[in-house]
């Protein structure tokens, strides 16, 4: 099962966005491009938002403007940025989500201290932010705000497939490949037919099945909670400002006793932050995947479909 490769940046749908890169030199350093800097910027299907050969803006960071028509749904975009001088190439993932977990302005009443803004720039809290809710989602194993993503899988030769995302909301599009390049795609009256389970399943009608093959089936769609829980987005909070203070804690997370020069040894308890930090991923583990199944689930003896057995429902 291919998966989409992390964001290097979230943005909101529906709205303005600038999206940049920044180029570097054969040891990972900054240093500006030899010539102009182009763009295209591409959909996971391929299809462009951006033609290539687009101008940008800046120099090093080099930005590339977007309208609020061009973020009208949920994506994940690849931008390809080409050198003039020498064609060198650059790429950034873009995921353009329904909404962030929360905002700065958010952050800052219940984390006072993030409002120090020659502290924490705007461009180090969303960095920071991005890095939370990436953690977050790969933790719990569900996304909390609505997204979209785009999937390769082994057709299953049944009726069920299993996607990879819990939370799921629509099927946007699917395709069956019987080559590299040749497909069929299900028509609008197809994908309404599909049953679409919360727990990453989707079903088609009794009379249909998914070609099973390996890696023949690409699947888009939507998939997410409307929106992160309160205590949830209080402990991302936490757990944002903590990397944005990381250098300063790593000293705390060395040790937890000491011994003195006459041979006693001192328990020192553990940091607040490190104390915190816990408490936050008992809050993540609260909405982990596999933690809670709901009660009125039917109970049968069918072996689950991604089960050590494999089975396949009877």
């Amino acid at each position: 099962m291919l998966l989409a490769p992390v964001a290097d940046e979230r943005i909101l749908r529906g709205a303005a966005a600038s999206i940049q890169v920044t180029w570097d030199d054969q040891h990972g350093e900054p240093v500006a491009a030899g010539g102009a800097v182009t763009v295209r910027v591409q959909k996971a299907d391929g299809t462009d938002v951006v033609a290539a050969g687009s101008s940008t803006s800046g120099s090093n960071p080099y930005v590339r403007a977007l309208t609020a028509t061009q973020t009208a749904t949920l994506e994940a975009l690849t931008a390809t940025w080409t050198d003039a001088s020498n064609s060198a190439t650059r790429t950034t993932r873009v995921d353009v989500a329904d909404r962030f977990f929360f905002s700065r302005a958010y952050a800052e009443q219940v984390e006072t201290a993030l409002a120090d803004d020659s502290k924490y720039s705007d461009t180090a809290f969303r960095r920071a932010r991005l890095e939370t809710e990436i953690e977050c989602e790969k933790v719990c194993g569900v996304a909390f705000v609505p997204r979209y993503s785009r999937v390769v899988v082994d057709g299953s030769d049944d009726r069920e497939l299993l996607l990879p995302h819990r939370a799921l909301r629509r099927i946007r599009s699917v395709r069956e490949y019987t080559s590299a390049s040749a497909y069929t795609e299900y028509t609008a009256a197809e994908l309404a037919a599909i049953a679409v389970k919360a727990d990453g399943r989707i079903l088609r009608p009794a009379s249909a099945l998914f070609t099973g093959g390996d890696a023949n089936i690409v699947v888009e769609y939507e998939h997410g909670y409307d929106a992160p829980p309160r205590d949830l987005v209080h402990a991302a909070i936490q757990r944002c400002r903590y990397r944005l203070n990381m250098e300063l804690n790593q000293d705390f997370a060395d040790f937890t006793s000491v011994r003195g020069s006459d041979g006693t040894s001192y328990e020192i308890a553990g940091a607040i932050d490190d104390v915190e930090q816990r408490q936050v991923f008992r809050v993540y583990m609260r909405y982990a995947e596999g933690r809670f199944t709901a009660a009125s689930r039917s109970f049968d003896f069918d072996p689950s479909r991604g089960s050590l057995f494999h089975g396949g429902r009877r």
